[in-house]
Protein backbone atom coordinates (compact mmCIF):
# COMPACT_ATOMS: atom_id res chain seq x y z
CA UNK A 1 0.00 0.00 0.00
CA UNK A 2 1.37 3.38 -0.93
CA UNK A 3 -0.68 6.89 0.81
CA UNK A 4 -1.03 9.85 -0.61
CA UNK A 5 -0.96 13.45 0.69
CA UNK A 6 -4.20 14.37 -0.61
CA UNK A 7 -6.59 13.63 -3.53
CA UNK A 8 -4.44 15.67 -6.57
CA UNK A 9 -1.48 13.29 -5.83
CA UNK A 10 -2.82 10.61 -5.60
CA UNK A 11 -4.36 11.19 -9.16
CA UNK A 12 -1.44 12.74 -10.64
CA UNK A 13 0.73 9.32 -9.58
CA UNK A 14 -1.97 7.34 -10.57
CA UNK A 15 -1.86 8.74 -14.31
CA UNK A 16 1.99 8.31 -14.39
CA UNK A 17 1.36 4.93 -13.22
CA UNK A 18 -0.97 3.97 -15.81
CA UNK A 19 1.41 4.97 -18.95
CA UNK A 20 4.56 2.80 -17.46
CA UNK A 21 2.89 -0.38 -15.62
CA UNK A 22 3.46 -2.55 -18.14
CA UNK A 23 7.38 -2.17 -18.18
CA UNK A 24 7.13 -3.31 -14.66
CA UNK A 25 6.15 -6.98 -15.19
CA UNK A 26 4.65 -6.62 -11.20
CA UNK A 27 3.55 -9.68 -9.45
CA UNK A 28 0.19 -7.74 -8.18
CA UNK A 29 -2.41 -5.68 -9.66
CA UNK A 30 -1.93 -2.39 -8.07
CA UNK A 31 -4.97 0.60 -8.26
CA UNK A 32 -5.72 3.61 -6.39
CA UNK A 33 -8.26 3.29 -4.21
CA UNK A 34 -10.68 5.65 -2.44
CA UNK A 35 -11.34 4.88 1.30
CA UNK A 36 -13.90 7.98 1.90
CA UNK A 37 -12.15 8.36 5.03
CA UNK A 38 -8.95 9.45 4.65
CA UNK A 39 -6.32 10.13 1.46
CA UNK A 40 -6.67 7.66 -1.01
CA UNK A 41 -4.28 4.93 -1.44
CA UNK A 42 -2.59 2.82 -4.26
CA UNK A 43 -3.05 -0.93 -3.06
CA UNK A 44 -2.36 -4.35 -4.40
CA UNK A 45 -4.72 -6.52 -5.39
CA UNK A 46 -3.69 -10.32 -5.40
CA UNK A 47 -4.57 -11.95 -8.77
CA UNK A 48 -4.98 -15.27 -6.88
CA UNK A 49 -6.13 -14.23 -4.04
CA UNK A 50 -3.06 -15.24 -2.24
CA UNK A 51 -0.12 -12.31 -1.03
CA UNK A 52 3.40 -12.79 -0.24
CA UNK A 53 5.27 -10.47 0.89
CA UNK A 54 8.62 -10.82 -0.86
CA UNK A 55 6.69 -10.33 -3.99
CA UNK A 56 4.82 -7.35 -3.00
CA UNK A 57 8.17 -5.78 -1.65
CA UNK A 58 9.60 -6.64 -4.83
CA UNK A 59 6.80 -4.72 -6.65
CA UNK A 60 6.79 -1.36 -4.90
CA UNK A 61 11.31 -1.59 -4.69
CA UNK A 62 9.81 -1.35 -8.80
CA UNK A 63 7.73 1.17 -8.66
CA UNK A 64 9.46 3.59 -5.93
CA UNK A 65 12.84 3.32 -8.01
CA UNK A 66 10.99 4.28 -11.36
CA UNK A 67 9.18 7.07 -9.95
Amino acid sequence: MIAFCGQHNAIWFSILFDEVKENFNLNYEWNLCDTHLCDPIFAAKAKDGRWDLEKVLEDTLKIAEYF
